[in-house]
């Protein structure tokens, strides 16, 4: 009966991890990352490098318990590795974070416990179940992966499978059970380790790759609606400004006071228009190459949304529009001011955009689950679902007349969500044809009482 080489399985795992960690040291090297998640995930692959490499020396020349040191050290490794694969480009999981180094913790703990006995491999066997158990659920089972990340979900459930099948059975039979002696079974459990050690780096890099060109397509994109925007909306306001400066110098020994007057507030309404676009250009743009800087302090709500709404109220009174403010916080949360205040006036003039004459227009505050709820309330035309989910997205922005038809170009909802995000929030809108629109945002609620810990969304 054949028995599978121990030796030639981790030498071949040794090398699997070592070359993993080169093409990542490399891939950092040359393309300059400075994604602290790629760079914890080769800490992770080095230990697990190292495990192999202290499994291979032998335990006469070091004169220590090896297994367990190794064991140790491929925990925490492994536990570094599931992480980051999990986490990488998303919302930091604080509890994910606890979970794996309790866990880690417990499986180090048990195996300085354990010792050598016949218990460590079912001890090692468990911790390693539930390392890629994790990995399966929020990769597999858990929305908003890509199909690599499932791959990858999916190999560590049949890794699970085999060599806990195998563990177990071997445990409870012990020599009985003959077809634990099978060199299949062996090389089943043998090549799984194999694969773990060669295709997981490997998925990972593809995930990295794809995440390049995403980021790509999305600058792309970007340049392709500044252009646009820049050819055609913002050609409109200065094209009309031009027509009627040429009609007045055409006409200006006809004009009366009462049409020269109306000429002069068409000129003005187009140059508040193009101002407006303008400045929503160049702070999108700045946002985009990453200069714009973000200076979170604590600020009281009430204050901001009075100051806004004060900005915005010449505007809702040539349509004779009531705002009213309902249950407005009092407190204070750590913002950035100018960005927060772009939400708002963003929020504001739309919805006095699609609020029709002698209407109203609602702003109140939620608190809810540790966030501020801010929301902007209309009562005009609506969105049909289709329209609304078109929002907030650079590759299918929607816009539409007002209700005195007023234009819009998108830009400044993009650049809403934009400011939002920095601030750890969320933005969405809740709307019905012909009946009107509710926009909220949220951001993190913290006490004035709290201030030390304004810094902890900066940069």
């Amino acid at each position: 009966m054949l028995d599978l080489n121990v030796h030639m399985l981790l030498f071949i795992v040794f090398i699997g991890h070592f070359l993993s960690v080169v093409v990542f040291l490399l891939y950092i090297y040359l393309y300059r990352i400075r994604d602290f998640n790629i760079q914890l995930y080769v800490i992770g692959k080095s230990l697990q490098c190292l495990t192999q490499f202290l499994s291979l020396v032998s335990i006469d020349k070091l004169g220590v318990n090896l297994p367990v040191i190794a064991n140790s050290i491929l925990f925490v490794g492994i536990a570094i590795e599931v992480y980051c694969m999990i986490q990488y480009n998303k919302k930091e999981n604080k509890r994910l974070k606890k979970q794996l180094i309790i866990l880690t913790l417990l499986s180090v703990f048990f195996t300085v416990v354990i010792g050598s006995s016949s218990y460590s491999r079912i001890v090692i066997m468990i911790s390693m179940a539930a390392f890629f158990l994790y990995m399966f659920y929020f990769l597999v089972i858990k929305k908003g992966n890509s199909k690599m990340q499932h791959v990858i979900g999916w190999i560590a459930l049949l890794f699970v499978l085999v060599n806990t099948s195998r563990d177990v059975f071997s445990f409870i039979y012990g020599n009985e059970w003959q077809i634990y002696k099978d060199i299949t079974i062996q090389l089943l459990a043998g090549l799984i380790w194999i694969v773990v050690a060669y295709t997981f780096p490997l998925l990972f890099l593809f995930i990295l790759i794809e995440n390049d060109n995403y980021k790509l397509k999305e600058l792309n994109l970007t340049k392709d609606k500044f252009f646009k925007i820049i050819g055609h909306d913002l050609k409109g306001p200065i094209g009309q400004m031009i027509q009627l400066s040429e009609l007045m110098e055409e006409t200006y020994k006809e004009l009366k006071d009462e049409k020269l007057l109306l000429f002069a507030r068409s000129m003005k309404e187009s140059s508040i228009r193009g101002f407006k676009l303008l400045e929503n250009l160049l702070t999108w743009a700045s946002s985009q190459t990453g200069s714009l800087s973000f200076s979170p302090s604590l600020i009281n709500v009430s204050e901001l949304i009075d100051e806004n709404v004060e900005l915005l109220r010449k505007q809702a009174d040539v349509k004779n529009i009531h705002i009213k403010l309902m249950n407005i916080y009092e407190g204070q949360i750590c913002i950035d001011r100018n960005m927060i205040s772009g939400v708002l006036r963003n929020l504001l003039s739309n919805a006095i955009k699609f609020t029709p004459v002698n209407g109203e227009l609602k702003v109140f505050t939620t608190i809810e689950k540790g966030y501020l709820i801010v929301s902007v309330q209309d009562s005009g035309i609506g969105m049909s679902k289709d329209n609304y989910r078109k929002l907030f997205k650079l590759d299918s922005t929607f816009t539409t007349l007002g209700t005195n038809n007023e234009k819009g170009t998108g830009i400044g909802l993009i650049l809403c969500k934009e400011f939002v995000d920095r601030h750890k929030g969320e933005i969405w809108v809740e709307s019905e044809l012909n009946v009107g629109s509710i926009f909220n945002f949220k951001i993190p609620l913290v006490n004035a009482d709290e201030s030390q810990k304004c810094v902890k969304y900066d940069d």
